[in-house]
């Protein structure tokens, strides 16, 4: 079965064949974003012939990869974890996300830019604002009632703490704009702050998923004018800004239905739309049947879902920008697995070759132990000793404590591929031969035609291509790898994280049990079970 990715840029740089087909391997190491201190090394020499699948790069047909395309949303009011903390940093470093979203997403909604602040007023107007509307409860009982002693005990959240985490990372932001119980010209102020600071603002959000409070915002209409003078505001101050709506899309906890309004809307003043993508809504799904809707996700609700979907209600030069996604959003384990690695990781690199993604940001980048999600992981998350700190009415200095941070199974899948995600310029035609196969749903929730288990996607940046390669199987394979119908000789620097049981996961007390490894390959391609690989040459 041959499998086509879509199209990429110009501009392959390939020297002439017997001359070079790959770089040497100190050449390899010299991207100044790459994988921090493989535990192991490994050579392989699969011979070309036993190779069971063929991956073939077109350079010819090639698309621009926007910059600093792979992100990670933040969600920092709601952990005992501090921006300014050298050891946040330094994991965030090793994880290198190219933009994180500021301050949240859902908590957003009654922050405080000027104080770092959740402020008690503005949380009880907003229950009466949205009360009816369903998720009221989820919000302001747990979300809320959670966040507030975490932000407060450790001395609130502020830009001013975001900024340098930010720089240190080299990272550009997304920033949800709070449009439920701010104000715009609060909004305008704000844009100021941010800008004066030296951001670089990819999107400004503005009102985090509206389509959860019918009983405020009924339809997408009266959402777009609630929040057009908040983006008036900071296209005052910037008139370059790219202001994003939200769309009710797949598994984002609205009705698709709320979106009709968009396609007649008098005044599109928005030139983006922000979408978050959580498929597995039940903390009780198997992780068989997981597996199963996410790889329907992967086939149906990727490249062909934007250009079917988003870009036809709207107008073809829209940029679109998934701000969360993961298996699930805090409660089914799934989302600490490895599988859910190779899930993200394949999940950002078919949306990599849609002209009109911008930017895909997993969720999140560090969570408390009491959530499946987080790319960091602690071994002790220490809310307890903030929430104490609150209720004693003082703060914390987090410094004193020993988080013990570790990077979960999901994030060192991406520490992997960020490398290519992050530093290539264009993203390459690439198609897939052979291989096995795996279940996969139609995206209504029935059992749909399997696809191929192997994915892979070239790119280029400067001197530096990368082919990221993702294993959706328990069954290992080999590839042979092919540049305009010629295999690419020498020796291939690979890293990889993989295991044989998709459930695998790194956990307090044992953080070590996915790791990556590099290796070299002079022959065929070793694609592990369960595994994300990145080529280098």
């Amino acid at each position: 079965m041959v499998r086509p990715a879509l199209l990429i840029a110009t501009g392959w740089i390939l020297a002439c064949a017997g001359a070079r087909g790959v770089t040497s391997a100190s050449d390899a190491g010299a991207d100044s974003r790459t994988d921090a201190s493989p535990v192991d090394a490994r050579s392989f020499d699969v011979h070309a012939g036993e190779a069971s699948v063929t991956i073939a790069v077109d350079s010819t047909h090639s698309q621009p990869l926007p910059p600093r395309f792979s992100g990670v949303n933040s969600e920092q009011p709601m952990n005992a974890a501090e921006f300014w903390d050298t050891r946040l940093i330094a994991a965030s470093e090793a994880l290198a996300p190219a933009w994180v979203r500021f301050p949240s997403g859902t908590l957003s909604d009654v922050y405080d830019w000027t104080s770092g602040n959740l402020i008690t007023d503005w949380i009880s107007s907003f229950d009466a604002e949205v009360k009816g509307s369903g998720a009221v409860t989820l919000l302001t009982d747990v979300l809320f009632a959670d966040a507030v002693p975490l932000t407060r005990g450790k001395g609130f959240v502020t830009l001013d703490k975001f900024v340098p985490f930010a720089n240190a990372l080299d990272a550009a932001t997304i920033v949800c704009v709070n449009g439920y119980t701010d104000t715009p010209t609060s909004a305008g102020a704000y844009a100021t702050s941010v800008l004066s600071q030296g951001l670089t603002v990819k999107e400004w959000e503005i009102g985090n998923e509206p389509y959860l409070y019918t009983a405020l915002f009924p339809t997408s209409t009266s959402y777009a004018d609630a929040m057009k003078p908040y983006a008036q505001q900071i296209l005052a101050v910037d008139p370059s800004a790219v202001i994003g709506l939200f769309w009710a899309g797949l598994w984002s906890g609205g009705d698709a239905s709320w979106n009709d309004g968009y396609a007649t809307y008098a005044d599109p003043y928005w030139n983006a739309i922000s979408i978050h993508l959580y498929p597995i809504t039940e903390s009780s799904t198997p992780i068989d049947q997981a597996i199963a809707v996410l790889n329907g996700v992967l086939a149906h609700g990727t490249v062909d879902y934007v250009a079917s979907q988003l870009v036809p209600t709207n107008r073809p030069d829209l940029k679109v920008f998934v701000t969360e996604v993961n298996a699930s959003g805090a409660t089914n384990p799934i989302s600490t697995t490895i599988f859910d690695g190779v899930f993200l990781v394949e999940y950002v690199a078919r949306m990599s070759t849609s002209a009109n993604v911008q930017g895909v940001g997993t969720h999140v980048l560090y969570a408390s132990n009491t959530q499946q999600t987080g790319l960091i992981r602690a071994a002790n998350d220490h809310d307890s000793d903030v929430v104490a700190a609150y209720k004693a009415g003082t703060t914390i200095d987090t410094a004193s404590l020993d988080f013990g941070y570790y990077a979960s199974a999901p994030g060192l899948a991406l520490q992997v591929a960020n490398v290519a995600f992050n530093t290539s310029t264009a993203s390459l035609a690439t198609t897939v031969a052979g291989g096995g196969e795996v279940p996969a749903n139609n995206l209504d929730g029935g059992a749909g035609a399997p696809i191929p288990s192997v994915y892979a996607q070239a790119y280029m940046g400067a001197g530096k291509h990368h082919l990221v390669v993702t294993n959706k199987s328990s069954t290992a394979e080999s590839a042979l790898l092919q540049v305009d119908g010629a295999s690419v000789l020498g020796t291939l620097q690979l890293s990889t994280v993989s295991a044989d049981d998709p459930s695998l996961a790194n956990v307090p007390g044992a953080t070590s049990r996915v790791q990556i490894v590099a290796s070299t390959s002079t022959g065929a391609i070793p694609i592990p079970a369960y595994s994300v690989t990145r080529v280098d040459w």
